[in-house]
């Protein structure tokens, strides 16, 4: 899984989260065990609902196309025997 932003990408993400700044507006983080990178600055609440959906349906995707992966791997696949 990748998540990416206007400031930078991150693979394998463990947690994405937003924190709040004194002004008001808010900064979307991206963490694995290796690395914390801010993938948005300076937003506003609502645009950072709008992100954070827009995150969780592309991580939502990709479980569904792993799980499909794994369904047709070639060992469980018969279509590809002849």
């Amino acid at each position: 899984m990748i998540v990416s932003g206007e400031l930078g990408i991150l693979f394998n993400p463990d947690t994405v989260y937003a924190i709040e700044n004194s002004d008001s507006k808010y900064d979307v983080i991206a963490e694995n065990e290796d690395y914390t990178i801010t993938i948005y600055e300076n937003l506003s609440k609502i645009s950072v609902e709008n992100i954070m959906r827009r995150i969780t349906f592309q991580i939502e995707c990709q479980e569904i196309k792993d799980d499909e992966t794994k369904e047709k791997s070639p060992s469980t696949d018969q279509s590809t025997r002849t």
